[in-house]
């Protein structure tokens, strides 16, 4: 089981098939296997060596969950010769999301579950996921308010992106994993302008109240990622 004390979910796969090649307890417990097996070899290539790798099956037809969880910190060291943190969550979060999708295909190859076979199948990418969707979230921001959104627009950017990390601070497991992930985004945050642009036309000019609502959105924010 993994340890979630320290770890965060960084991919997982869900399947429920209805499986060609599994009759019995000990064919299920070898799928089992070698499912294990090739989730660590595919996670130490993509992810680093050591993640923790834990498969959970239900009742019923061939419904299992395959969780792969680490610390985004060691992640992290394998990133640092990129420009910033925006490519490098871009890169991981790609690299969790194939990983998910080998995981998926290979338990529909040792299943010999086929399309009509297919129930339901996910490709999940837990905490890069949601990293990956508030960096956009930030450039987003960023770059609408040189004039490509009105002030009304940048408000409702702010107070979605403000929830969104709102969650992942709640949902990460690992302390040294809180403080690197708040420090990149306080950086990011820092160059949202405390007053945008006007839109370029024909979008109407920004008026006071929604320059003042902008500006309230983007002090809390602030006060959620500890900027002064």
């Amino acid at each position: 089981m993994a340890d979630y004390i320290r770890s965060n979910i960084l991919s997982q796969a869900y399947i429920h098939v209805e499986p060609q090649k599994i009759n019995n307890p000990e064919e299920l417990n070898a799928f089992r296997e070698k499912i294990i097996s090739f989730t660590k070899s595919r996670s130490e290539f993509y992810l680093y060596p050591g993640v923790d790798v834990n498969v959970e099956f239900e009742d019923g037809s061939l419904k299992a969950r395959i969780t792969i969880a680490g610390v985004f910190v060691l992640l992290y060291k394998g990133i640092q010769g990129y420009p910033d943190f925006r490519e490098g969550v871009s890169l991981l979060y790609n690299d969790s999301k194939r990983l998910a999708e080998y995981i998926v295909s290979e338990s529909q190859f040792l299943t010999g579950s086929r399309h009509n076979d297919v129930i339901r199948v996910e490709s999940r990418t837990g905490i890069l996921g949601s990293l990956h969707k508030i960096t956009n979230a930030l450039d987003s921001i960023i770059y609408g308010a040189e004039g490509g959104m009105t002030a009304k627009e940048l408000a409702g950017r702010l107070e979605d992106l403000k929830e969104d990390i709102d969650k992942i601070i709640n949902n990460i497991q690992s302390n040294d994993d809180k403080n690197l992930i708040l420090a990149e985004l306080v950086k990011l945050a820092k160059e949202i302008p405390e007053k945008p642009k006007d839109p370029i036309p024909p979008k109407k000019k920004n008026g006071a109240i929604a320059l003042a609502t902008y500006q309230d959105k983007r002090k809390a924010l602030y006060k959620t990622l500890g900027i002064v």
